[in-house]
């Protein structure tokens, strides 16, 4: 990283991993958008750390904050987003420092359960579902699917109702399967699953847990992230939140 003060606002660049999922790549901008930031991507798309770096530079901004839009610490934030720093850094000499990711605290969990009882009523969860399922992509990375599956047990907390995790990819059991083990185990249809998705726009993995039967699913987070992307650059900086309702995170000025 450059040894640079950072004693004024810089611009915010929210970075997330990608997808081909039409569609998927409008919502990060909507994200990016709702705080004021500019949205990149590692893959999938031609808004990548180093081009929206090379914007800002010809701006004339030579320092800037990068968001990284993920849930864990596994192979994209260990690998991938310090390898786009540094090549963002390297080709257009502005220096980036990067923030903590979303993580999986309690405000997580928080979102999640607020997110599907915005979409399916505020009923009494236990006369509605019968279990709660967070769906995530998963990671070979040691520590981060366990750590999707505490989230899924203080989720499983907030709604009253027995919660496990389950991961797109990994080789785990799907949503379906986990209707089929309910059912066998209860010796007939087991009461449904309420389905919270552990991701921040549409994308191929999310269609598959979709449009099951007995399951009722959220959507992805969409631009219901935004305080909590506020919440983890002003950790970093000390900008307070209303530093980014003024827009005062991408301001278009050429520093002296």
């Amino acid at each position: 990283m450059f040894a640079e003060s950072f004693a004024q606002p810089e611009p915010v660049i929210v970075l997330a991993h990608g997808s081909r999922r039409r569609g998927a790549e409008d919502v990060v901008h909507a994200i990016a958008g709702e705080v004021g930031a500019r949205a990149a991507f590692l893959d999938f798309s031609e808004y990548t750390l180093d081009a929206v770096v090379g914007e800002l530079r010809a701006a004339g901004h030579r320092r800037a904050v990068v968001m990284p839009l993920l849930f864990t610490s596994a192979f994209h934030l260990r690998k991938d987003v310090p390898a786009a720093v540094a090549e963002a850094e390297r080709n257009h000499g502005v220096a980036l420092r990067a923030t903590e990711p979303i993580g999986l605290g309690t405000d997580v969990a928080e979102l999640l359960v607020g997110q599907w009882r915005k979409a399916h009523g505020h009923r009494a969860v236990a006369e509605s579902v019968g279990d709660a399922v967070v769906y995530a992509v998963g990671s070979s990375i040691s520590g981060a699917n366990e750590a999707v599956e505490n989230l899924a047990a203080e989720v499983g907390r907030l709604l009253g109702v027995p919660a496990r995790a389950i991961f797109a990819t990994g080789g785990g059991i799907s949503v379906a399967e986990h209707r089929e083990e309910l059912g066998q185990r209860a010796g007939a249809q087991a009461a449904p699953t309420a389905v919270l998705p552990l991701f921040f726009a549409p994308g191929l993995l999310l269609d598959k847990a979709v449009d099951l039967p007995g399951t009722t699913v959220s959507g992805p987070l969409g631009t219901a992230i935004a305080p909590l992307v506020t919440a983890r650059v002003a950790a970093l900086t000390g900008w307070s939140a209303a530093d980014a309702t003024a827009g005062r995170w991408y301001e278009e000025r050429v520093p002296a």
